[in-house]
């Protein structure tokens, strides 16, 4: 198998378990409601933000998920994002929470317990919280057990998720849309501009980007494809919906392929992941 191909068989294992409730081990385990999945290419690991049940980590060396275990310190594990030996999980209660992966047990090394953890993202030396109706928090993680608050900001609305490239923050704001955060100085970051799609209800709550275009599941509205060729004046592309009643439940991008995990409240042979090629965003189309 190539590793391209391989890749992209990971990104669909992820997705294949996110916002399900199943079990592990022969179902001896109930996995919980599994909002979010990183992949380490670099331990070869999947690790999955399991609700009050914490986070589950499986080893993917064989191209296929085989779990390891479950780690949990209390509370609600919403999203998560990983880089070297360490987890960032964007924690219901506590804000960021630092997990160490190392070692044969992970353990918690730092939280915030400063308000909620929507979304997050890493991104070099620094972690993106999403932070509800705090907005947008920057820390520095140069020091992985000893975060250091760098820059904040208030966000157009209520920030669930957020994805960061260049410059710029997108942060998936759920009553607003995507609003667009200049971070050239992460000391004072700053919105720059906001686009949506729903005036009344844009639902934006999962976002990730690649390229040129960010990418929000966006609940009744579907996938929206959003083009920030010039981040100050994002436009919206394009819109997928699987039908009438389809849902955007999560996503993952790569190479111009979106995983969108899809829910249909009228079809339930519409529920399950949805694969689209992106590669002309203005014309999503369904592979399968």
């Amino acid at each position: 198998m190539s590793c391209r191909r391989s890749q992209l068989l990971l990104v669909a294992l992820a997705m294949l378990i996110l916002f399900a409730s199943c079990t592990l081990k022969g179902g001896s385990t109930n996995m919980g409601y599994c909002f979010d999945a990183d992949y380490s290419p670099e331990h070869k690991r999947l690790y999955v933000a399991a609700g009050n049940r914490g986070m589950h980590i499986f080893d993917v060396s064989r191209s296929k998920l085989d779990y390891v275990q479950t780690y949990h310190s209390g509370g609600y594990y919403r999203f998560l994002d990983s880089a070297g030996d360490h987890v960032y999980v964007a924690h219901a209660g506590d804000g960021l929470l630092v997990i160490d992966t190392a070692g044969h047990q992970p353990k918690a090394i730092w939280s915030q317990k400063d308000g909620p953890g929507s979304g997050v993202h890493v991104y070099k030396d620094y972690v993106f919280l999403a932070q509800g109706k705090k907005g947008l928090s920057i820390f520095n993680i140069s020091t992985p057990a000893e975060p250091v608050l760098a820059g904040h900001c208030k966000t157009s609305g209520d920030a669930w998720d957020v994805w960061t490239e260049g410059g710029h923050a997108y942060v998936a704001d759920v009553d607003q849309g995507v609003t667009v955060v200049d971070i050239s100085d992460v000391r004072n970051p700053e919105v720059v501009a906001l686009v949506t799609w729903d005036k009344v209800n844009p639902m934006a709550e999962v976002i990730t980007g690649e390229g040129d275009y960010v990418y929000v599941a966006s609940g009744k509205h579907g996938l929206v494809i959003i083009d920030v060729t010039e981040p100050t004046a994002p436009t919206v592309a394009s819109q997928f919906k699987s039908g009438r009643e389809g849902y955007g439940e999560g996503l993952a991008v790569r190479d111009k392929i979106v995983y969108l995990a899809n829910g249909n409240h009228e079809k339930a042979s519409e529920n399950g992941l949805y694969i689209l090629d992106v590669s002309r965003p203005g014309q999503p189309e369904v592979l399968g």
